[in-house]
């Protein structure tokens, strides 16, 4: 029987292994040009960028807090101080990297709320526990509480170690599912209260926890007080935490300066009971306010401004007046002549205008969002019992001679 199959090409296999060698070569340096191009951009072009987000995450990089200087009176009474406090910082993004979900965190920020014991929710906790930014991204850096005493302090960062998620192989103890820190910061005391406080003042705490002079002398010697922060570079483990075998590049923190004032704390005190016992025995509109000085040296050894505040405590109103009124929500003729005595009359003229105290917030002529009238009188009040009366109020003009006696050799009749 005849072959009607056609003759095989003896060159065809030949030319199949060329075409697949000739392709196997071209991916080969495809891969390989890519290969160069990676080395290229992670060594050269971004050579610099890997580097900075290695250090980041090799150094953990702490400010250290100074310690602001203290306030002492003219015979060395203390004042003012300061306490140190902690406040602790959780990383949300690292407890999703080490797989917290979300019921361990829920758990975790209930026992945190246990050991701080200061009326915090586990809800405000968890919330800070898995914070995200506009973006959706879970934050690196939160504060949980502020201001905590060291044993609690501790006692949060302890269990925070010991809570861990289950270990993925033999032998590990699992990742740590709420991933917290200690910062140290500082609070303000005043151990005598009230006690001089128009002239003392008080400090806030900015944004980063910081001691900043709000009022009086603290604010007035801010720059004094403060001191300088200083800064601590250490090595980290994969957690975050500063290994203790490892170096660290250590900038004390340079503690602020302490601050001696003329006020005599004996004649503050006799100034203080004898204006308010004249304050209580005639009807006085505003304030009383006092000063004492050594003619001889100008010094002042004694300067009141009756009501004062609790500088411990700067935004609760204590003058009892203020606090009925804003207790209201109708004010009568004898209130609004008081606001407009105390607060002054162009101050508080929209507020009172129709006799009541809105608890509404309105929309201004912007389109913003304005603070309800018992918002805006609160803060004024505050504000009002804040100031110093003696030098940053108007009085009323008249014989400021009428006060000095006449074995002063000046005749009050002449001199005004």
């Amino acid at each position: 029987m005849a072959n009607t199959q056609p003759p095989r090409n003896p060159n065809l296999k030949s030319n199949v292994r060329i075409r697949t060698v000739i392709a196997v070569a071209f991916f080969t340096l495809a891969c390989f040009g890519i290969l160069v191009y990676q080395l290229y951009a992670l060594q050269l072009r971004d050579a610099e960028h890997y580097r900075t987000e290695a250090v980041t995450q090799q150094l953990q990089d702490t400010e250290l807090p100074a310690t602001r200087g203290n306030i002492y009176s003219a015979n060395g009474k203390l004042l003012a101080k300061s306490n140190t406090v902690w406040n602790i910082i959780a990383d949300p993004a690292q407890s999703e990297k080490n797989g917290a979900t979300e019921t361990e965190i829920r758990t975790g920020a209930e026992h945190i709320a246990e050991l701080l014991n200061d009326g915090t929710s586990a809800d405000d906790i968890y919330a800070k526990l898995t914070a995200r930014n506009k973006n959706g991204e879970l934050y690196q850096y939160r504060v949980v509480a502020q201001n905590v005493e060291k044993p609690v302090a501790d006692a949060i960062i302890e269990y925070s170690k010991s809570y861990r998620t289950a270990p993925k192989k033999e032998g590990e103890t699992g990742y740590r599912i709420a991933v917290l820190s200690t910062e140290q910061s500082t609070t303000r005391s005043y151990p005598y209260g009230a006690f001089a406080s128009s002239v003392i003042g008080f400090c806030n705490n900015d944004e980063n926890g910081k001691l900043v002079g709000a009022y009086g002398l603290e604010k007035y010697y801010d720059e004094t007080l403060a001191g300088t922060p200083g800064r601590s570079v250490a090595e980290t483990d994969v957690y975050g935490n500063a290994l203790a075998a490892g170096q660290a590049d250590v900038h004390e923190a340079i503690d602020g300066n302490n601050l001696t004032l003329t006020i005599d704390e004996n004649v503050q005190s006799i100034v203080e009971e004898y204006l308010t016992e004249a304050m209580n025995t005639f009807t006085v509109h505003g304030r009383g306010s006092a000063i004492v000085m050594n003619v001889k040296t100008g010094a002042i050894l004694a300067m009141a401004s009756i009501e004062q505040f609790d500088p411990n405590d700067p935004y609760k109103i204590t003058d009892t007046k203020m606090t009925d009124i804003l207790k209201k929500e109708e004010i009568d003729a004898n209130d609004i002549d008081w606001l407009e005595g105390r607060l002054g009359e162009k101050a508080v003229a929209d507020i009172v205008a129709d006799g009541k105290i809105s608890r509404e917030k309105t929309i201004g002529e912007d389109g913003k969002e304005v603070a309800s009238e018992y918002t805006q009188l609160q803060g004024m009040m505050r504000e009002a019992q804040w100031k110093n009366k003696n030098i940053t109020e108007l009085y009323m003009p008249g014989s400021v001679f009428k006060l000095i006696p006449a074995s002063a050799g000046l005749d009050s009749g002449v001199m005004s």
